[in-house]
């Protein structure tokens, strides 16, 4: 997708809720009639796509189907061809990324990828829009993520640059970033004129920050603290997924009042599904 994709599609998800605000007591049914079909990885539960997209499908008025499958067993692009004559919309949440290749590849209907290993665009477009909501731009904005690599960061990998943040990451060395997508990032960010940085410590990561992000994790020496938010920007902002996880931040910091994004993030999820 371009820069000029995704912010439209943020547009478009921001209006959605702007409008869902304001006319509370009339039904907003674009998805009448419509059908969603959700296929969910057997032994990969993923609730909170799950939840979303029943919401979302439920709240514009279509139906949802869900199936647990075992990519590894199936012909999926075979599937995906039949699912297609009784489904207006495919959803995949899956282990692996090759997974919603092949069902879009057998699908004659739009196919949404919710989640895999490698990929989370669902909870990190719902994010960058509370960032969005929060700030009213984007660009120039500088993400500080402080945690294992996980699929939200290779997400934000690939798409701040694009809309002209710049990114900090500060990993165990267990779970860094790749070579591979490392090498992707640094072509990426000298095309788009944005910075990186891959930092030593938690204070280098998060210092002028404006975002603080991490994900759930056990690792104590890379945790978020008072201190830290106190040298990030002063209109610093917070962003986590769920569950929450022990070492990750400090109270203080997740449980931030007007500064924690967490619960906006979570609420423009099922907006964000099917924008």
């Amino acid at each position: 997708m371009s820069s000029r994709q995704y912010y439209g599609l943020l547009q478009t998800s921001g209006t959605g809720l702007e409008r869902k605000k304001r006319y509370l007591s009339k039904a907003l049914i674009y998805l009448k009639g419509k059908s969603v079909t959700l296929l969910q990885e057997h032994g990969e539960p993923d609730t909170l796509s799950s939840v979303a997209i029943t919401r979302a499908t439920h709240c514009l008025g279509g139906d949802v189907c869900k199936m647990v499958v075992n990519f590894s067993e199936v012909d999926a692009s075979d599937m995906a061809s039949s699912l297609s004559a009784m489904s207006d919309v495919i959803a995949v949440s899956c282990r692996h990324q090759t997974s919603v290749q092949r069902v879009a590849d057998g699908a004659t209907v739009p196919v949404v990828c919710l989640r895999s290993q490698g990929h989370d665009p669902i909870t990190v477009f719902a994010e960058l829009l509370a960032m969005l909501d929060h700030y009213g731009h984007l660009k120039r904005l500088t993400l500080s993520w402080v945690g294992p690599a996980r699929a939200r960061l290779y997400t934000y990998l690939q798409m701040m640059p694009r809309l002209g943040m710049h990114l900090r990451f500060c990993c165990p060395e267990t779970e860094d970033v790749g070579e591979a997508e490392f090498g992707e990032l640094v072509r990426r960010t000298i095309r788009l004129n944005t910075q990186f940085s891959r930092c030593a410590t938690v204070d280098e990561a998060t210092y002028r920050a404006h975002v603080l992000a991490t994900t759930g994790h056990g690792h104590e020496h890379l945790r978020i603290g008072e201190k830290h938010a106190a040298e990030a920007q002063l209109d610093w902002t917070f962003v986590q997924d769920l569950p929450r996880g022990s070492s990750a931040a400090a109270d203080a910091v997740f449980a931030a009042s007007r500064r924690s994004l967490v619960t906006a993030a979570w609420a423009a999820t099922s907006q964000e599904v099917l924008a």
